[in-house]
This record gives structure tokens, sequence and C-alpha cells, in this order.
């Protein structure tokens, strides 16, 4: 985030890191959503960002006023800088909206059978923010889809306004939550505050179209073309169980925009996401199955993996008896190889 700075600089060079950081202060710590060249001050009763300075001054006011426009020397205006930006990534408020050392297989949250975890980290710092349990075993993964197959025939005959009520619920909890989820996807994902944020909106919105798309599940009627007076009744029926691999770059918006349509439909869902990004997937589910929202959690298994048994959960995705569809998103070579391998037991 932060490019490396000369011993020395020119005044040009000076102006250009001094509005960097300026900016960067604005949106991390303090002076947010300030203009460029205004810092807070409560001199003559005037209130926070009221004194106009030039970046210079910016400079001079935020590290030292003896500090010589000439001469920064690079670990001086960093550390000065940087501050406001480790009070925003040192948050650990988001921890409580996950289970810690557990995934959500068949219904429960715990451990991997297989005992292993792996790392997650803050791709701003790379330091290590949680470690996940593995659910590669064929154990856990067979367990999370016999789980999944028999709560969705329950899930299934419900009325489409029950199901629609539950995703309703879903979203409201996100919003609710929206600000322990942008601290999570920035120091997971590494978007900033604003960006995280969006795609929280963009999932909140997604969950509720979705919503009231499980009541517009209609049929139809067709007159028979050769037989007088017959109609011909179409009704849509859920597929079963639906697996799903999510991104890291989107860890919240494409899972929802998954899972929202396979739920709103009548489907249960298990899903890997992006060994990167899975602590957003775990929270997004651990709202979901809240008694606030309703969610049998036998319906969503998240299940993370770390990048090198990936490939190894793909192809059970593909292969298993009582996986009737998959949903991808990711590499084009990756998503050849999943749509081969369904297209043998033919999924679509």
């Amino acid at each position: 985030m932060l490019r490396a700075i000369p011993a020395t600089i020119s005044s040009g060079e000076y102006d250009t890191l001094v509005r960097e950081r300026a900016h960067e202060a604005a949106i991390f710590g303090t002076g947010r959503g300030q203009p460029l060249g205004t810092l807070p001050s409560d001199e003559g009763g005037t209130g926070a960002g009221s004194k106009i300075v030039s970046t210079k001054e910016v400079v001079k006011e935020i590290i030292h006023p003896n500090v010589s426009v000439s001469c920064v020397v690079m670990t001086t205006l960093i550390a000065a800088l940087l501050p406001p930006i480790r009070r925003c990534l040192s948050s650990q408020a988001w921890r409580s909206l996950i289970p810690e050392g557990k995934a959500l297989i068949g219904g429960t949250w715990r451990a991997g059978s297989s005992g292993q975890m792996f790392p997650v980290y803050n791709p701003a710092n790379e330091e290590k923010i949680a470690d996940v349990p593995s659910s590669s075993s064929e154990e856990d993964l067979d367990i999370a889809i016999v789980e999944a197959d028999e709560a969705q025939k329950s899930w299934s005959t419900l009325p489409a306004g029950v199901r629609s009520r539950v995703l309703e619920n879903w979203a409201n909890s996100l919003e609710s939550n929206t600000t322990l989820l942008a601290q999570l996807i920035t120091a997971e994902n590494g978007k900033v505050d604003t960006d995280a944020r969006g795609e929280i909106n963009s999932a909140i919105e997604g969950l509720r179209w979705y919503a009231n798309e499980a009541r517009c599940t209609y049929g139809k009627i067709i007159p028979s073309t050769h037989v007088h007076g017959r109609r011909l009744m179409v009704i849509h029926q859920p597929v079963g169980v639906v697996a799903m691999i999510t991104p890291w770059n989107f860890p919240l918006s494409m899972l929802t925009r998954k899972a929202g349509a396979a739920l709103a439909a009548g489907c249960s869902v298990v899903l890997k996401p992006s060994d990167e990004t899975p602590l957003t997937a775990l929270a997004a589910v651990h709202l979901a199955t809240s008694p606030d929202v309703g969610l049998d959690p036998r319906l969503l298994s998240i299940l993370p993996v770390p990048a090198n048994e990936a490939d190894k959960v793909g192809k059970v995705f593909c292969s298993h008896p009582l996986v009737r569809q998959i949903g991808f998103t990711g590499s084009t070579a990756v998503g050849m190889s999943y749509f081969s391998s369904a297209s043998i037991t033919r999924l679509m």
C-alpha cells in the first residue's frame, strides 16, 4: 500500500507524496471524508476540518514543524501516517461473527474430521488472522452432502412465502452487521472500507431480490397443439443439492448470489469458499443460521479447504450421486475441468 520513499526527494515529489499519504489517512483513519489540504482543528471554535492548510503544512503539523522539505527520512514519514491505518486494520470485533476453529458441516459447527487447520492471512500486512479447519476429508464432504439432501426434502415443500421470509431475514441480518462484516472483509480480503461496504450492500440487495423471486416461481398453462380443449400444466421443481465454489475477490456477494438463488428455488447448498477468504463465508452463514433468521443449518454447509485440497473437493462435488448441480466462479481452466467431470454424471 505504501510505496518506498527515498532519503531525499524533490519539492514536486514531496507534494505528490503528501497528497497520497493525506488521502490514505482520510480513508483509513483520522480525517475521514475531509478534503485534501484540510486538518481537524477546533481553533477558533469552528469545529473539525475548519483549518485549511497547504500540503507542506499538513506534513509539518502531522510530523514535526522542523522536518526539512528536501530531506524527509522514509521511516519518519511512514511512522507518522501509519498509526491510523493500523488502528483500522487491527479491529478484532468481527471475530464475534465466527465460531473459532469451526466450520459448518452438515448442520453442525465443528472442526474437520482430519483435525488439520490452515492459516488465513491479512493481505495488507501478511499477518495471520485466523486458523480455519480443513473440511476436505471424504467423511466431511459426504456428511455435508447427505445432510443437505435430507434437509432439502422438507425445505422444498415449504410455501414459497416461508422461504422468501428466511432470505429476507438473512438480508436484514447482514444489514444489521454491516460494520463488522466490512471490518472482516477488509482484514481478510484487503478491500478498503468503502469497497467492503459496497460489496455488502450488493449481497443484501441480491438476497432481497431472490426473496421476491421465491414468491414468483410460477408455472405455465399451455394449450395443447394436438388435442382440442386440453391444457398442459408446467410446474417448476428444485433440482436438489447444489454444490458451489466461490472466488476470493467477492467473498460475500458471490456467496449470496449463488446460494440465495438455490435456496429461493427450494434447493440446498454445499459450498467451498476460496482458501484465501473463508472467514467471510463462515460469518455470513453463521448469521443465516441464527435464530433471528431461521435457516436450517443443514441447508447450507461451508467447507473451507486449503489450496492444495481444492481439486479433491471439486472432484467429489462432480461425482457424488446426491449432487445434482454445480455452481462455479473462478479460472477458465478449473471451470473447464469441472464442466468436463460434471458432464460424466449428467450434471448441468
